[in-house]
């Protein structure tokens, strides 16, 4: 299962990487499920990659941070018009230290890495409803109740993709730990009257 995971999240990079160049604006949305994701890995990193490129895994994730993925886009909900305008992006902060036992593999005592957030604007017929920036301590309270410290300790926020409801649309993530196949998927419920809840998905 660890290993599936990994090459589940290889393949996140590498879609992001060829589909979604740097600085690209993309008037449609990705109506992609959150069962392409990451889902139940555990913190165990025992064990080798078999027949994963490590060092083809490095590169990626550091070329990651080059990608701004945009989406501006307007659509109806019943009878309201909503404007949808996401930007997300690396903060490149050097906040994450990934400690050894996260990273041995690549023979490295530990990895310094960014965090990645994304800017949020919401209007409905017009009107701003919400404006504001979706970052790793959104989704503290889903964390601490999922007992996932380790991942607001050392974990990155991976934008997956948005689904579009009646009355809300779901921002899909990944908190996953830099170069590992530790990592959680959650949610941003964004609500068209102005609420935002954040879930363990």
């Amino acid at each position: 299962m660890k290993y599936a995971c990994l090459i589940v999240f290889l393949i996140v990079i590498g879609c992001n990487n060829s589909v979604q160049p740097s600085n690209s604006i993309h008037d449609s949305i990705a109506l992609q499920k959150p069962d392409t994701a990451i889902h139940n890995v555990t913190n165990d990193s025992e064990g080798e990659f078999e027949g994963v490129d490590l060092k083809k895994v490095k590169e990626d994730w550091i070329a990651s941070y080059k990608d701004t993925i945009t989406t501006d886009t307007t659509f109806l909900a019943g009878k309201k018009e909503i404007h949808l305008f996401l930007k997300n992006y690396c903060l490149f902060d050097s906040s994450l230290v990934i400690p050894k036992k996260y990273v041995e593999f690549y023979g490295m005592d530990k990895f310094v890495s960014n965090n990645f957030a994304t800017s949020l604007l919401l209007q409905v017929d017009g009107n701003n409803v919400i404006d504001t920036i979706i970052n790793k301590s959104t989704f503290e309270n889903a964390i601490i109740k999922e007992d996932f410290m380790y991942l607001y300790d050392y974990g990155a926020l991976v934008f997956n993709s948005i689904e579009i409801h009646n009355d809300h649309v779901d921002i899909i993530y990944t908190i996953i730990v830099p170069l590992s196949d530790v990592g959680s998927v959650f949610k941003a419920e964004v609500y068209y009257n102005g609420t935002v809840v954040t879930k363990y998905n």
